[in-house]
């Protein structure tokens, strides 16, 4: 993981991945990286896998993503907040055979919320979900939509294992309810509040 990319192009015909304009490229701040087991296990529990971290401002425009891209996630830490949710959405910029020019191209999907699980005495709380996703997919959004029509981010999805037929969802680390993650983000935007007053 060494940068974030925003406004990617469609791929070409053939599939291969388009880069995005230099001005929509934010390098990480690996100064500034916290994980739940940043030593790359790939065997990670579902619902304990997650990362946050801050960007450097981009090059060419000097700006952060929150400023150039018009806009961000709120994110949920109320875990009763999901009786409302019905239908999550995940958007990301998984590898895709058919049409090739969505080969790593940014992809949005919806699909069923099916719940939370929660082990007892544990900090990792798992999303559920049906939503079409693909190898590649791991960390994007898990979000729904409010009443109003703002982008909620529930959590990051981490495991694509949907095969809604044979009972095999989705799933995600959930924000609510994953005090580490809460403390990471929280710690994140401590520091980069104090290093732009």
């Amino acid at each position: 993981m060494q940068q974030l990319e925003f406004n990617v192009p469609v791929s070409t015909i053939d599939g291969e991945a388009n880069d995005p304009s230099k001005k929509d490229v934010y390098k990480i701040d690996l100064d500034n990286l916290l994980c739940s087991d940043c030593s790359k296990d790939k065997n990670l529990k579902h619902g304990k896998d997650w990362a946050a971290f801050l960007v450097i401002p981009n090059n060419e425009t000097k700006l952060y993503p929150l400023d150039a891209q018009n806009g961000g996630f709120n994110y949920d830490l109320l875990l009763s907040n999901f009786k409302e949710v019905k239908k999550v959405n995940v958007s990301g910029y998984g590898k895709n055979y058919e049409p090739a020019y969505a080969n790593f191209a940014l992809q949005d999907s919806q699909g069923d919320y099916l719940g939370l699980a929660k082990e007892l005495f544990d900090d990792d709380v798992e999303i559920l979900h049906l939503v079409d996703t693909r190898r590649g997919n791991s960390g994007s959004p898990i979000f729904s939509y409010d009443k109003n029509k703002n982008e909620i981010a529930h959590g990051i999805h981490t495991g694509g294992d949907c095969e809604p037929n044979k009972g095999h969802p989705n799933s995600g680390t959930s924000i609510a309810g994953h005090v580490s993650l809460i403390n990471a983000i929280d710690q994140l935007a401590s520091i980069h509040k104090i290093a732009n007053e």
